[in-house]
């Protein structure tokens, strides 16, 4: 009876991420003033921080590839980076680093910089310049402040619960 319990609570918690997952990618498609968002480098920033090393990168690896399949080109630009920022995450939670609220505000821009900043070089290098330069550093600055200033909300909150 408690197995089954268990079951469903599991089932239940997983059905709940994919949700989040999927809405992250919707929100990624929608713009503002032509920028477009990057919400599921937050996620992946998030899952990174919160979650045990091998299911963060095992569900980094998901979302890169359901992001390299919607994008309709080559598989492995989004794969890599989410994969990247899940590894720079899990350097800086197990150093000597406290992530308070700030400092992951920082970590999630300089994180968001560094995904689009792979993504970018991986589609130039192996497929076709997506956009040039000028924009691109234009709309990974965009995604980078938009990101930051949620991550700083976010660990904000996980701040002010207590631990258990």
């Amino acid at each position: 009876m408690i197995g089954q319990i268990v079951q469903v609570h599991s089932l239940r918690e997983k059905a709940l991420w994919l949700l989040v997952v999927m809405c992250a990618l919707v929100l990624d498609e929608s713009s503002f003033f032509d920028y477009r968002f990057n919400f599921t480098t937050l996620l992946v920033f998030y899952i990174g921080v919160q979650w045990p090393i091998s299911r963060a990168f095992l569900w980094a690896f998901m979302i890169g590839l359901v992001l390299d399949s919607l994008s309709l080109r080559l598989i492995g630009p989004h794969i890599l980076s989410k994969v990247i920022v899940v590894f720079l995450t899990y350097f800086f939670k197990t150093g000597i680093f406290n992530l308070a609220s700030l400092l992951s505000a920082i970590l999630c821009f300089v994180f968001t910089i560094i995904d689009g900043i792979v993504v970018y070089i991986s589609l130039s290098l192996f497929d076709v310049r997506p956009t040039p330069p000028a924009a691109a550093i234009n709309l990974i600055t965009f995604q980078a402040v938009v990101n930051s200033i949620m991550a700083y909300y976010l660990f904000e909150k996980n701040e002010q619960q207590p631990h258990k």
